[in-house]
């Protein structure tokens, strides 16, 4: 997605500016889109929409919208169902509602009362302003152990796969010590977003508008990674592994494995998973490999399974259930895409279901043979689910090295990286391994990049 998006918009923009432009991407699978994959699964009453990767993007960042609006797929942009905005949390041996108001939150069983006083008292906590913290321990000293572990850690494990004891919450989730910073309190900040909203729509301002709606394409997110190859479809090689990259007076050289090169290149830009990138660059300063090899990556399998509605007892009135590692479960959680987008995910009279294994939590789980990995997520979907049927169809994506862990320090790192880049004419670096590993984060960071390479700005705005 960075590389795709990155190459789209430098192409765009030297068009634009007419700016001579000879471009090369060049990718070393088979095939473009790294882990955004829609894969049709046939069904003699339609067929099943599978995401090997994400399932949809938060219009409340618009960068990924517009991105498919630039690229004419704004017919096919479709919105999830009101009813996904009701998600659960496996807590206490049961699937229970997340609280959606302040009210409802009182009254949840999720929290003890002691539990749920304690985050009510988070705007009398003092602000600690440090400059490194981590997920777990932020959440703790501001709303309390309970809230940590039975709500901030799911929902962490829902974005990155990750240990929110081993993730910076400066470089995850930035907007929480800003609020702190700025407020003092995380509830204050929120009251005072609130307010200002509020007098938005009194004045009539645009940013009043709706705000965090989960949308996707009709035919899944791999049709944007289609859309994309076919504006760039001369300029892509796949198939087209590099070996390592060398600068000269004239220019970079790109070292391919199978012995071509490219020469003569002004501007290169690495947009590969961290790993990849410090072996493409160690040859030209070993200092790269530190910082960049200290980026984790998490395991995770995605188990996706079909079942005929009848099957399945719960309702499935939701997104989906996330598990807190309290629990103790051989599952992260589990999406109910055909709830999601009705109509869109499965044929009439079946359901789909896509299960997370693995993460930095356990990701020997992720790692296992097929037969003990789908007999783990039916017995997991019996208990919690009342899954009773044999399914009409099962796949096993896997993904050794699925999501970036912005670990301790990850700012640090980032930091020492660019720094290092700026010694080198032309050089920039790209993707989810840096600064946010949404969709929504590489196509934000995708323009920045091009609009940096090709000289029209420094990118920061």
């Amino acid at each position: 997605m960075s590389g795709l998006s990155t190459a789209w918009h430098i192409k765009q923009l030297a068009a634009t500016h007419k700016i001579p432009l000879h471009l090369h991407v060049l990718e070393a699978d088979a095939t473009v889109g790294g882990n955004i994959r829609t894969e049709v699964v046939p069904h003699e009453h339609g067929q099943f929409l599978v995401e090997w990767g994400p399932n949809g993007v938060l219009d409340s960042k618009p960068e990924t919208v517009d991105l498919c609006k630039a690229l004419g797929l704004e017919n096919s942009l479709i919105f999830a169902n009101e009813a996904a905005a009701k998600r659960y949390l496996f807590v206490d041996g049961r699937l229970q509602q997340l609280p959606g108001s302040p009210g409802a939150f009182m009254r949840s069983p999720i929290l003890s009362i002691g539990a749920r006083m304690r985050v009510m008292r988070e705007p009398f906590v003092k602000p600690l302003l440090v400059d490194d913290e981590s997920i777990f321990d932020f959440a703790t000293r501001r709303l309390g152990i309970h809230a940590a572990e039975r709500l901030i850690d799911p929902f962490v494990s829902g974005i990155f796969a990750g240990d929110p004891k081993e993730l910076s919450v400066h470089a995850a989730f930035p907007r929480l010590p800003e609020m702190e910073r700025a407020h003092g309190s995380l509830i204050k900040a929120q009251k005072a977003m609130k307010k200002a909203r509020s007098k938005s729509v009194d004045e009539g301002q645009e940013q009043a508008g709706p705000k965090g709606r989960l949308v996707s394409l009709r035919h899944g997110m791999g049709q944007l990674i289609e859309a994309l190859h076919a504006k760039l479809s001369a300029e892509i090689q796949t198939n087209a592994r590099v070996d390592r990259v060398r600068y000269f007076e004239d220019g970079w050289v790109v070292e391919r494995e199978s012995g071509e090169s490219i020469d003569r290149i002004d501007k290169l830009i690495i947009a590969t998973p961290s790993m990849a990138t410090s072996r493409i660059l160690a040859g030209l300063e070993r200092g790269f490999m530190q910082p960049l090899q200290g980026i984790d990556y998490s395991a995770v399998s995605v188990v996706a399974l079909g079942f005929n509605a009848d099957d399945i007892d719960h309702a499935l009135d939701g997104f989906g259930f996330l598990v807190p590692a309290i629990e103790n479960r051989e599952i992260l959680g589990c999406l109910w895409s055909s709830s999601i987008y009705p109509g869109q995910r499965s044929p009439d009279g079946t359901k789909l279901l896509r299960v997370m294994v693995g993460g930095a939590r356990a990701p020997r789980l992720a790692l296992r043979d097929d037969d003990a990995l789908l007999s783990s997520v039916r017995r997991e979907l019996g208990d919690i689910l009342g899954v009773h049927g044999d399914p009409l169809f099962t796949r096993i994506i896997r993904w050794t090295n699925a999501i970036p862990q912005y670990g301790l320090g990850h700012l640090r790192r980032v930091a020492e990286v660019e720094s290092l880049c700026e010694k080198w004419p032309g050089l920039h670096v790209t993707g989810n391994a840096f600064r946010g590993v949404a969709v929504n984060d590489c196509a934000r960071e995708s323009l920045v990049v091009a609009n940096r390479a090709l000289g029209l700005s420094r990118g920061a705005d």
